[in-house]
């Protein structure tokens, strides 16, 4: 059984549905993000599951207990927000030690909780020191010392590492995912980074409309996203999308996209269909950038039209014979010059086909590599 279930959830703020028949299971130990665009109700799980907000329907279940009708106080959940929410005139021994003084616990064995969660994040000594006189990193650390000192079931995350700039973030999501491991805490966090979520999580899920798109590992949202959204949201240089049409050609089926013809196989026997309207996704890292002559059924023509250099590897934006735009990357050693005529080897295998009217995956449907030569008629617009 799983550990944290929501079952149903929804809810509305003033006529507006902000959640729609949330359905979550969290196994025990797990670490979850929430991802999504702004509006899309992922802050709005948080509180329902915390106990800020009340559901208009569906329930909440965690290790084994109803808690959807229980105030946040008896629903034993650890909660770090996004500004850390410390009290400015205690010290950080206080701080920490705060939610423990509810409980009635012994001095000694108080003070000595409080000394363990500052020892593993990282605080020992800062004991009597005031939030004024800590970094960013270092109050974010006492936030979640606070939050672990009670020893909570659960622990949720609102986008805790917002406040911190790229480097210091870097470091402590390193450090909160070591220390999640190393107490076993079953955490769920909402962000809107996704290379937080990607690094972070065992499982993510991309919320949209108040909608769950899709829950899954980071590795199967970005290889085989459900439909065009979370294709699209996930993968930064973003994957390429291009809207095409087949067509049925010498008895099989072609799609003619970017200047090419490639061939387009169904498995176990699924319908294709002539002049279904389909679209092709490819990441950048499936686009080689090779030279503009070498004869193969699937390297486009294209030109360099701007280069982006990021140090280990560069982007490449070129436009094909069809006047598509196209991201590739780039090793360092390799890169061609704005105005330069190159090809861009597709790696088939890797290549995702959606359907243009559901927006939904299909992955009964396989790209295959097309005619080494682009017939002079093929290269015009988009059919």
């Amino acid at each position: 059984m799983s550990y944290l279930v929501l079952d149903g959830l929804s809810k509305t703020f003033r006529q507006v549905e902000v959640l729609r028949d949330i359905r979550l299971n969290v196994e025990e130990g797990e670490f979850i993000c929430l991802l999504g665009p702004s509006g899309s109700g992922k802050s709005t799980i948080l509180r329902l599951i915390g106990g800020f907000e009340w559901p208009d329907g569906g329930s909440i279940e965690l290790a084994g207990r109803h808690i959807h009708d229980l105030p946040p106080n008896r629903r034993d959940i650890g909660f770090v927000f996004q500004d850390y929410a410390l009290f400015p005139h205690m010290t950080v021994e206080e701080n920490v030690r705060f939610g423990l003084a509810y409980r009635k616990m012994d001095k000694a064995e108080m003070r000595e909780r409080v000394l363990s969660v500052l020892g593993l994040v990282g605080l020992t000594g800062m004991e009597k020191r005031y939030p004024r006189q800590l970094s960013g990193g270092q109050q974010q650390r006492v936030a979640i010392a606070r939050a672990i000192a009670l020893r909570p079931t659960l622990l949720l995350l609102d986008e805790p590492l917002s406040n911190l700039d790229a480097k210091l973030r870097r470091q402590i999501r390193l450090e909160m995912r070591q220390l999640q491991r190393e107490l076993g805490i079953t955490t769920v966090m909402v962000t809107h980074d996704q290379e937080e979520a990607m690094t972070m999580s065992d499982r993510i899920a991309i919320l949209q409309n108040g909608m769950i798109q899709q829950f899954d590992t980071p590795l199967r949202l970005y290889r085989e996203p459900v439909n065009l959204f979370v294709a699209g949201f996930i993968g930064d240089p973003p994957i390429n999308l291009q809207p095409c049409r087949v067509e049925i050609a010498d008895g099989g089926a072609e799609l003619p996209v970017w200047g090419k013809r490639f061939r387009l196989d169904a498995r176990d026997g699924a319908p294709i269909g002539n002049g279904r309207e389909l679209v092709l996704g490819i990441r950048p890292e499936n686009l080689r950038v090779t030279d503009a002559d070498e004869a193969s059924g699937s390297v486009i023509a294209a030109k360099v039209e701007a280069v982006e250099h990021l140090g280990g590897s560069a982007l490449v934006h070129a436009r094909t014979t069809d006047g598509s735009r196209l991201c590739a990357v780039a090793p360092p050693q390799d890169v061609p010059q704005a105005g330069q005529r190159i090809g861009l080897a597709v790696q088939t295998d890797a290549a995702l086909l959606f359907d243009g009217n559901t927006t939904n995956r299909l992955p009964e449907l396989v790209l295959q590599e097309g005619r080494p030569q682009v017939p002079a008629s093929s290269t015009g617009g988009m059919p």
